[in-house]
């Protein structure tokens, strides 16, 4: 029961403003923290005890990508980590592989999926999670992973998405532009658009335009969390490489993540600023996402109206790029604000 109300009152806090007349009509209510405490109590009463076994694994899967997605607290994803990898299973494989990534372990996020061939084919997702992260890191077979997966999985999202990575494979990795172009021909015929990352594949199939080389590959390498692998992509080109406003407006955001990640926090804040400044009226999503992150950098400090007033501002932009996803994180952080 306490691992069933926790998940509803933690996403009972990040409902918009707008929409909190639904949960008042619905008569319920609730906060992230308090769904949070209460999935926390479930792992902590359920100990080693076997009786309860499923019922830790599940809440520890809820609390992993809970943290991931809405809370900014990398300590508690470290305990996490601890308790996640003393568990078996494909669903602990992905909370353990995700829960790694996310605490800059790529390289060995990477091998402990490439160790679970069993949990591969019972859960398609990790061939695309495991292509992904080999991607980011340019290797030669990152494909065969997404190719797999997209042969096999029998579901809708995350199919546009496979398509749309094995392009940027051929492009970056193989400097293949024919196949680049025959990959990205096929998203519009496959798959839904129900997840941001679908219908961000949907649109470069829809734009026919071939993304920046340079901002792709440093955006790779930083989503894997190859934060300096990312940076001499960026300091290694030079001006010509960016031709457009939004490619410009790209480079700064991309500076202003690495060194957020980097903890290089001074430069990250006048990057984000810049990017800002440069993007607010950008219908990309970088300008709403700094507003975001210098709201995180904020909180950390201390600097709590600062704070308050950057996840304030990210609903104020023009963004039709990762527009939920973001609100619903500047929720988040507003709601961890309230005293």
């Amino acid at each position: 029961t306490d691992k069933s109300l926790g998940l509803l009152h933690t996403l009972i806090g990040t409902v918009p403003d707008n929409y909190k007349w639904a949960t008042k009509l619905m008569g319920v209510d609730g906060t992230i923290n308090q769904g949070i405490s209460e999935m926390e109590g479930v792992v902590n009463r359920s100990g080693n005890k076997a009786e309860l076994k499923n019922v830790k694994k599940e809440t520890l899967f809820l609390l992993t990508f809970l943290h991931i997605n809405l809370i900014n607290d990398n300590d508690a994803l470290i305990n996490y980590l601890k308790e996640v990898q003393a568990e078996k299973g494909p669903l602990m494989d992905f909370a353990h592989a995700s829960l790694l990534k996310e605490t800059g372990k790529t390289n060995d996020a990477i091998l402990l999926l490439e160790q679970k061939p069993k949990s591969l084919e019972s859960f398609p997702y990790l061939k695309f999670m495991l292509g992904e992260m080999k991607l980011a890191r340019m290797d030669e077979d990152a494909d065969k992973h997404l190719a797999s997966f997209a042969a096999s999985f029998k579901g809708n999202s995350y199919k546009k998405a496979a398509y749309q990575k094995l392009a940027w494979h051929a492009l970056l990795v193989r400097s293949d532009v024919a196949t680049y172009r025959s990959y990205i021909s096929k998203i519009d015929g496959i798959g839904n658009t129900m997840i941001d990352e679908d219908k961000a594949a949907q649109r470069e199939s829809e734009s026919e335009i071939q993304p920046n080389t340079v901002l792709l590959k440093a955006r790779l390498q930083f989503d894997g969390g190859f934060y300096k692998e990312a940076l001499k992509t960026l300091i290694a080109s030079n001006s010509k490489s960016f031709t457009t406003e939004d490619e410009r407006l790209e480079f700064s955001y991309r500076l202003a993540r690495i060194h957020h990640e980097l903890k290089n926090l001074q430069q990250a804040i006048d990057y984000y600023r810049l990017t800002i400044e440069k993007g607010s009226d950008s219908k990309r999503y970088f300008a709403a996402n700094s507003s975001l992150m210098l709201g995180m950098i904020y909180e950390k400090q201390g600097l709590m109206e600062a704070a308050r007033t950057s996840f304030e501002a990210c609903s104020s932009f023009n963004n039709s790029e990762y527009r939920n996803s973001i609100n619903q994180k500047a929720k988040a952080g507003i709601l961890r604000l309230k005293p």
